[in-house]
């Protein structure tokens, strides 16, 4: 006796005809201009309120014509490759230390005058040109101290002064792979470098909520952590118990 065929899966086009005109462009919006941002998608497709679209996200047959219209798209990670890169993501942590040696010694970081912001606000104030403000001007402004000039003549002002300077071996840090794990790498005017480690685990969540790796959990309990009171009423009609 031969086994009747399993059905085949409906495909993204069959899912989204059985959708309401409404719910599909929700859900097309949501993949596509919206970004994957349910409340965008709705005000998108027109919804009274933008939090319904947390509730669409939830309706079985926008879930399965989205889950579908992934399915068609190869460049949409699998399920598989969500969880081989937050495997990945877990284990590749960027560590600077290994990089980083601090000097106990001073340093001092001037800027010419004609790029300090103060000095440019402080031209404007009395009517002249950057240029303009000589040395007593700078002097009687910042103090004798934070003022010094070049051989050329070139007004410098001081901006700061560390008592340990910091050294980064940024050729090791490229070497073991640790810049392109940077969001922001910079060295700014005052001579110090900027840098921010990137945190991409959100994005990552939202691929993995996207393809139901995850379920939120709902515990309900009674007053202090008790159980549920469940109160039964009886009412009889047109008769007595």
């Amino acid at each position: 006796m031969t086994q009747p065929e399993a059905p085949q899966p409906k495909t993204a086009e069959e899912l989204g005809a059985a959708l309401t005109a409404k719910q599909k462009r929700f859900a097309d919006a949501y993949l596509g201009p919206c970004r994957l941002n349910a409340s965008a998608a709705a005000r998108e497709a027109r919804y009274s309120d933008h939090r319904e679209g947390w509730g669409l996200l939830r309706h079985a047959g926008v879930k399965a014509y989205i889950a579908a219209r992934l399915e068609e798209q190869d460049d949409v990670m699998s399920r598989s490759e969500v969880a081989a890169r937050l495997t990945l993501e877990a284990r590749s942590v960027v560590d600077m230390d290994a990089f980083v040696h601090v000097a106990p010694a001073e340093r001092t970081f001037w800027v010419p005058a004609r790029e300090h912001e103060p000095v440019r606000e402080l031209a404007k104030r009395k009517g002249c040109h950057v240029d303009d403000l000589d040395l007593y001007d700078l002097c009687g402004h910042f103090g004798e101290d934070q003022i010094s000039r070049t051989g050329d003549g070139e007004m410098l002002v001081r901006v700061a002064t560390i008592s340990q300077d910091i050294e980064i071996d940024w050729a090791a840090a490229k070497a073991a792979g640790a810049i392109s794990g940077m969001a922001v790498l910079k060295k700014n005017r005052d001579g110090s470098v900027e840098y921010r480690v990137k945190d991409t685990s959100k994005a990552l969540e939202m691929l993995g909520r996207l393809h139901n790796m995850f379920t939120d959990k709902v515990q309900v309990s009674g007053a202090d952590g008790g159980p549920v009171q469940v109160q039964i009423t009886r009412r009889i009609v047109g008769g007595t118990p």
